[in-house]
């Protein structure tokens, strides 16, 4: 199946003191660029009035008194935010350009007339943004010693940005430009896992539980393009800047930051030689706690959108469903305002966290821009699944600050749009192996779930390191990581990668002492030391996990291979791959591997090795020069034959290989993790782990 999993997006109510509800006010970005309107002076100035209350109001809630004295605002942090906002600017903006312009390219394929689209200026402004109230408290989490302290924050920002694109059409070139640009949501700061030396927090994860509402405001001369082409062309705007910020920072994409004394220790966090913390990939991708299976059922007494002559008032409705970074859309159904989805309007959605918001939306499907039938008021995951299994809601037809508006008041006079019917069933995760020959009864075809960390490879060169991606395949779907980062190799020794990789076989996997390992290389007694704690070189780093739910594990086939960023595909040898069932085998059913990876041969060398009867790989430029093995040599100078014997059964080389040169092969280390499904038990819906404790005392 895959990796589980727009529209339009409003403001959101912002909490100010003691839980009050302030309205966002929502701006209309196909309105934008038509002139101000008292209407948009009217929000503006309010919208102003709202920041500034924000600002006096921002402080700690989690005092143990009422005092709201002024040494207790976030003024201080504000103030803080402000210095550092210019090179946050400039960090955000290269990680967020790249993804928003593939986005926004990978859009208009197909789209009539548009040959393509240029983003030539990208800057979030001078603004920053603005945080407050904030709330501490203990969470129990999965990782470390269990226990972790949980910052919460609102946040606000009108940036008055500066993004203009360059439409390229068949006939002309158009101009499109993003001036003003609002998101508001709440972060939330992990601190774990705690430790009992200093500095006590080994790391920083900063992440949304829920995707940021996003408004912003357009001009340029793309509006001469038609109405419909300039919605379609808002829209992929928006979707893409959205999907930029998800992939950066909505759970389960975490951004990590170490603590200045955390290095990596054998691919794991340590503060000293004998303090070991964490896989940093299950520090940015925590596994997560629940597999909900979520479907728009039906739906019955929808607003009418369309008008044809000989059917009266209908519309063509279809379900958007959301939960955190993942959404799923049911199929249309054509004029019907009692849709029914049945089975086909489930999806399997990944729960990390209790206050993710389930949002669900009815649109009305049309050729040029969807319209919104109606939306459910605000609603976290933790709140909707106290529901019946089955349960009917209303919907309405307003933005997601005026629904908060309306929850915070009793939920007002709100006419309905309609009601549509949700179901929902839960599973927990299990390590049984029972669980995945014999998965449950569900609606949907996900039967088992499998969790890829994807940490760090070596052998490349360090223009080749950055920016390649990881693509797992599984079921005849790909599944990507982000681009890779170069992490250099603070090794000053000259062993090669294949050094490297023989001295950590003999140590690691086959107990020989380091002085034995010294002898036979020719390295010094130290550089031997800094390979097996290092890892040196292994400067090609992801630290990231892939969650891919299976329809079929015993046949499921595991596929794996690294896609570079200058072109050339390095993929898994023959004897790498794996069939998922294998991980079965495996303890708590973990498999923790190094996959050996060679080029992908071109479609030149495939024929060259017919005629020759061998097969030969096309070396990626910028990879490092080959050299020949000091093994060898030290080897036979001393004649530890049985060493040798062990270095040739750990590459998969013959004497010829050793005595010459080594073939191009990486080292990929990876962790597969299988889980069965089990029906949750609904008493456990909020265990510690899902949601934070009472707050601490500041």
């Amino acid at each position: 199946m895959g990796s589980v999993c727009g529209s339009k997006s409003d403001g959101r109510a912002i909490e100010g003191r003691e839980g009050e509800t302030i309205a966002v006010p929502s701006v209309s970005s196909s309105s934008a660029g038509k002139g101000t309107t008292d209407e948009e002076r009217r929000l503006a100035s309010r919208r102003k009035a709202e920041l500034d209350e924000l600002r006096s109001q921002s402080f700690w809630s989690g005092l143990e008194s009422d005092d709201q004295s002024e040494e207790h605002t976030l003024e201080w942090l504000n103030a803080i935010i402000k210095e550092v906002y210019p090179r946050f600017n400039k960090a955000m903006r290269a990680e967020i350009l790249p993804m928003v312009q593939q986005e926004v390219t990978s859009k208009i394929t197909g789209l009539s007339g548009v040959s393509a689209i240029t983003i030539n200026s990208f800057d979030f402004g001078s603004t920053p943004p603005v945080v407050g109230p904030l709330d501490v408290s203990k969470r129990s989490v999965a990782t470390g010693n269990g226990q972790a302290i949980e910052i919460r924050w609102k946040l606000r920002w009108d940036s008055d940005c500066d993004i203009n694109m360059k439409i390229q059409t068949t006939f002309k070139e158009f101009t499109m430009g993003l001036t003003k640009l609002s998101l508001s949501g709440e972060v939330t700061a992990l601190l774990c896992p705690i430790m009992k030396v200093l500095p006590c927090v080994a790391a920083v994860q900063v992440y949304m539980v829920s995707p940021p509402t996003l408004d912003f405001q357009l001009q340029g001369t793309f509006r001469s393009m038609g109405d419909g082409m300039a919605q379609l062309l808002t829209g992929f705007v928006r979707n893409g800047v959205l999907k930029a910020f998800q992939q950066q920072i909505v759970e389960p994409n975490r951004m990590m930051i170490l603590t200045p004394v955390v290095k990596l220790f054998q691919g794991k966090l340590e503060m000293n030689a004998s303090t070991k913390v964490d896989d940093p990939t299950s520090l940015k991708h925590p596994r997560p706690e629940i597999l909900a299976e979520i479907g728009a059922i039906e739906a019955k007494g929808l607003t009418a959108k369309d008008w044809n002559i000989s059917g009266g008032a209908s519309s063509d409705p279809y379900a958007m469903i959301r939960l955190g970074a993942c959404n799923f859309r049911t199929k249309t159904i054509k004029k019907n305002v009692n849709p029914v989805w049945g089975k086909e309007g489930f999806s399997d959605f990944l729960v990390f966290n209790m206050r993710q918001q389930v949002q669900v939306e009815v649109q009305d499907d049309d050729t040029l821009q969807d319209d919104l039938i109606g939306r459910l008021p605000p609603l976290t995951f933790g709140e909707f699944a106290k529901r019946a299994p089955e349960d009917w809601y209303d919907i309405f037809e307003a933005n997601p600050a005026q629904l908060a508006t309306d929850k915070g008041q009793g939920d007002g006079e709100r006419a309905a749009t309609g009601k549509v019917k949700i179901g929902y069933s839960l599973f927990a995760f299990s390590s049984d192996p029972e669980t995945v020959k014999n998965p449950p009864n569900k609606k949907t075809k996900g039967t088992s779930f499998m969790q890829v960390q994807v940490k760090c490879l070596r052998g490349l060169s360090e223009e080749h390191a950055r920016g390649a991606k990881v693509n797992v395949k599984v079921e005849g779907e790909n599944n990507y990581t982000k681009g890779s980062k170069y992490v250099a190799s603070k090794n000053r020794s000259d062993a090669d990668a294949t050094s490297q990789r023989l001295a950590e076989h003999l140590i690691l996997e086959e107990h020989e002492a380091p002085e034995t390992v010294a002898k036979v290389s020719g390295l010094d007694l130290e550089t031997v030391h800094a390979i097996i704690r290092q890892k040196p070189s292994f400067t090609c780093r992801w630290f990231e996990g892939l969650d891919i739910v299976l329809e079929d594990a015993m046949k499921a086939r595991i596929e794996v291979e690294v896609e570079l960023k200058g072109g050339g595909t390095l993929r898994a040898q023959t004897s790498s791959l794996m069939m998922i069932s294998h991980i079965l085998q495996a303890p708590d059913m973990t498999f923790d591997t190094t996959m050996r990876l060679t080029h992908a041969p071109s479609r030149r060398n495939v024929q060259r090795a017919q005629t020759v009867g061998t097969t030969t790989s096309e070396p990626t430029p910028g990879t490092p020069a080959k050299r020949g093995s000091m093994f060898s040599q030290a080897a036979h100078a001393t004649g530890m034959d049985k060493v040798i014997d062990k270095a040739q059964h750990a590459l998969h080389l013959d004497h010829r290989d050793l005595e010459i040169e080594h073939h191009e092969v990486y080292d990929l280390e990876v962790t597969f993790s299988l889980y069965g499904l089990t029906p949750y038990r609904r008493e456990l819906l909020e265990p510690p782990s899902l949601g934070p404790s009472p707050n601490l005392a500041i």
